[in-house]
């Protein structure tokens, strides 16, 4: 990526803005559920604009680890299977 667009997305992943509901609200049962290990800060919060947060890390399950050999692949699976972000995802479903 050029250094000027890398420049960029740096500066506004340095923005903030607080938070002032819940970001659990509408949240599936199973991500719910996912999300109970992670605190649950008091509001109103200030957070990055752009953050890597613990609950967007997806880790591959059983099902995911394959056995690529077979496949005449061989590369090691990662242990994660993507990061998400909440706004990437509920962007990815509407365009579905």
């Amino acid at each position: 990526m050029a250094p000027e667009k890398v420049a960029r997305l740096e500066a506004i992943a340095a923005r903030t803005w607080q938070r002032t509901l819940d970001d659990r609200i509408g949240l599936s049962h199973e991500k719910r559920s996912a999300r109970r290990a992670c605190r649950r800060p008091p509001l109103p919060v200030t957070e990055r604009l752009l953050a890597d947060k613990p609950e967007h890390v997806v880790e591959r399950g059983p099902q995911d680890l394959v056995p690529r050999q077979s496949l005449g692949f061989k590369l090691k699976t990662p242990r994660i299977s993507t990061t998400r972000r909440a706004s990437t995802t509920s962007r990815s479903r509407a365009a579905r």
